[in-house]
């Protein structure tokens, strides 16, 4: 019983101090950040509730799982970040430097940066420049959560196609 104390402890340990970390270093991403922790947090406790195949030791928490109901969980694990990610877009936010001439200067002077949002539209660049740095943050979101979806689809599907052939090496033998 101590073991599963030391193991909860160290997770709600780990959850106060992501928490603090979210709140003093990304204060304008707070909402986002909070979540995947309370998604992390909720990983570790379901490791760590006792089952009859499951070992408790101070040092780690070893659970004896096929590797077939490894894979299916980190698919679950996937799709539950799929699932909180609600708002995103395809394109890109960069910030933009012009050359200006101004009168009776000799050499050009950059002006700047502009924020400008661009994006595919019917095979076309479109850009569209962003004024307002609440627009700005919240457009660098989007395309930061269309990156992250992007890589988390990549990953299901590398999973999907190991869970697949976990079956197939289980129907051959």
């Amino acid at each position: 019983m101590k073991r599963i104390t030391y193991a909860v402890m160290g997770v709600v340990v780990f959850t106060l101090l992501a928490a603090l970390t979210v709140d003093h270093f990304y204060p304008q991403d707070k909402e986002r950040y909070r979540s995947e922790v309370i998604f992390l947090t909720r990983r570790a406790f379901s490791s760590i509730v006792c089952s009859s195949n499951t070992t408790i030791n101070r040092k780690e928490v070893r659970t004896v799982m096929s590797v077939l109901s490894k894979l299916k969980q980190a698919r679950q694990d996937l799709l539950a970040q799929i699932a909180l990610i609600e708002e995103m877009r395809r394109g890109s936010v960069i910030r933009q430097f012009l050359k200006v001439r101004l009168k009776g200067q000799t050499e050009p002077i950059f002006s700047g940066p502009y924020a400008l949002y661009t994006f595919k539209q019917k095979g076309k660049t479109v850009s569209r420049r962003l004024h307002d740095l609440e627009e700005i943050r919240r457009l660098e979101q989007h395309v930061e959560n269309y990156h992250l979806f992007q890589q988390l689809c990549r990953r299901l599907v590398q999973i999907s196609e190991a869970i697949c052939q976990e079956k197939e090496k289980g129907r051959n033998r």
